[in-house]
């Protein structure tokens, strides 16, 4: 309770701390890029991971072709002026890797972020804390740590939790500044 943020921005907020990210900060952010280098953050995202075999209740994503290049080619789509095109679905659950969580994702003795009611969810979605207030509004400074090159590591081994403890020592080591906001 004493780490809660309820109420701080208002009975009716549902960002949370991204209401930390303000113009300024944006700014702020921008002015710290030295370099243009990209580099990839990518998990496997397939059939063959990123959840592990047997997980008791999510999978990979199933990839599957509705349409294809073939389909196009043997006339079972035909457009004028020679326009075709192939298309694809993904099934997956929402949480087999990588995610961005609403505020309404946990609960707490029934209640979720500002107080909310879990029964605020239901099978049409979240009426409160809805992924959508975060649509806008998640931009600016990124911060990065490798922790596998703190632990002197190639790489964690899978269900290595990550402590706090962790981080703070780690972005110390590495001469990371994490702040409010960006």
């Amino acid at each position: 309770a004493r780490c809660r943020n309820w109420g701080k921005w208002g009975e009716a907020d549902e960002r949370g701390t991204l209401n930390y990210i303000t113009p300024d900060a944006i700014v702020h952010a921008a002015r710290l890029i030295r370099r243009g280098a990209l580099f990839s953050l990518a998990i496997p995202f397939d059939s063959k991971g990123p959840q592990p075999a047997g997980h008791p209740r999510r999978f990979n994503p199933i990839h599957r072709m509705m349409l294809t290049g073939a389909d196009y080619a043997s006339g079972a789509l035909s457009l004028p002026g020679g326009v075709g095109f192939s298309d694809d679905m993904i099934i997956m659950p929402t949480h087999c890797a990588t995610q961005w969580d609403a505020l309404s994702h946990c609960f707490l003795d029934g209640k979720m972020y500002n107080g909310f009611e879990a029964t605020e969810i239901s099978s049409q979605g979240a009426r409160k804390n809805s992924i959508d207030k975060m649509a806008r509004g998640i931009v600016g400074r990124g911060v990065l740590i490798d922790m596998p090159r703190f632990k002197s590591l190639p790489w964690l081994e899978p269900g290595y939790a990550i402590t706090a403890d962790d981080l703070e020592r780690a972005a110390g080591a590495q001469q990371v500044t994490i702040g409010r906001g960006g």
